[in-house]
């Protein structure tokens, strides 16, 4: 690049006194150093805020800010973008670290036209399972976007590519591209992320993901990381983009979000209940069977 592009940091935090200053320390070794970190607290009651104010203390870049009451990432999100004063924008969460080569792989994609960028993550689990959530390298230029919004919606594999994850806390943007599409939905507090870039590809904004691993995360737990919750996200997303699925693909996904809901929740009986459902599901589409097989034996390595 001729000249470095300044950019923003936005991350959120809640209840993350354990993990926080990782997130922080991994934000203050850019290889490139973010033009500002602005840190927005969403009315955390440990010592969250305390580590983020000590940090603020010994380096300008950082600007803390607190929530009255806690509003959810969405808002805390768009809050942040909101108060940022660069064009560019990478996203961070309070339990994930960034590799110091993140901003450069953003910034590169960044000049060859993105409004949004995705870098790959590893996702780390408390028994030593990981696993590499590597996309595919693919960009997006208005010709495909149904085709991807259904991939990442119903898990439709495509031919154009193998894999693309979309977490907020792998996502850079730029301020005038995000505030085109209304930033995060804020009735969201699950699947905001998916939701975002599928308003993206209906608005035909540049979209690119790298295979290259960006974020390390953590598998942590939260009040709004729930079956409950996810399941209401993932009936929102599915009523905001009805219109690129047919009623059979609806209901196979309202099944899939029922029995995802009762399974997260540990409702055995509800699931030996919701057997006829699982015969439906099967006739509707029969490769949500691998779907599920893919499913339980995930959960087994993260419990072993």
């Amino acid at each position: 690049m001729a000249s470095t592009p300044l950019y923003s940091v936005v991350m959120t935090a809640f209840n993350s006194d354990a993990t926080v200053r990782s997130s922080i320390e991994s934000a203050l070794s850019f290889e490139i150093p973010a033009d500002e970190i602005i840190i927005i607290d969403d009315c955390s009651t440990d010592s969250t805020i305390e580590i983020i104010r000590s940090y603020a203390k010994i380096d300008s870049r950082i600007i803390c800010v607190l929530n009255p009451t806690n509003l959810g990432q969405s808002a805390s999100r768009n809050m942040g973008v909101g108060l940022a004063k660069n064009e560019y924008i990478i996203f961070m969460d309070d339990d994930d670290s960034s590799l110091a080569s993140r901003p450069t792989l953003h910034l590169s994609l960044f000049e060859t036209g993105n409004d949004l960028t995705y870098v790959s993550t590893l996702k780390r689990y408390s028994n030593g399972y990981s696993v590499r959530c590597e996309n595919s390298n693919y960009s997006y230029r208005g010709t495909d976007g149904g085709s991807v919004i259904r991939y990442l919606v119903l898990g439709e594999k495509q031919d154009f590519f193998e894999n693309l994850f979309s977490p907020s806390c792998a996502l850079a943007v730029r301020k005038s591209s995000f505030l085109k599409i209304g930033g995060f939905r804020e009735v969201m507090r699950r699947l905001e992320d998916i939701d975002f870039v599928c308003r993206a590809l209906d608005s035909n904004l540049k979209v690119s993901w790298s295979s290259e691993i960006g974020v390390e995360r953590l598998d942590t737990q939260g009040e709004d990381k729930n079956s409950a919750a996810n399941a209401k996200g993932e009936l929102i997303l599915l009523n905001n983009f009805r219109h690129r699925f047919s009623f059979s693909e609806r209901l196979s996904f309202r099944i899939m979000v029922n029995l995802r809901k009762k399974y997260f929740a540990k409702q055995r009986f509800a699931l030996f209940l919701s057997l006829p459902q699982v015969l439906l599901l099967i006739a509707l589409d029969p490769r949500k069977v691998m779907s599920i097989v893919n499913r339980l034996v995930h959960d087994f390595r993260k419990r072993n």
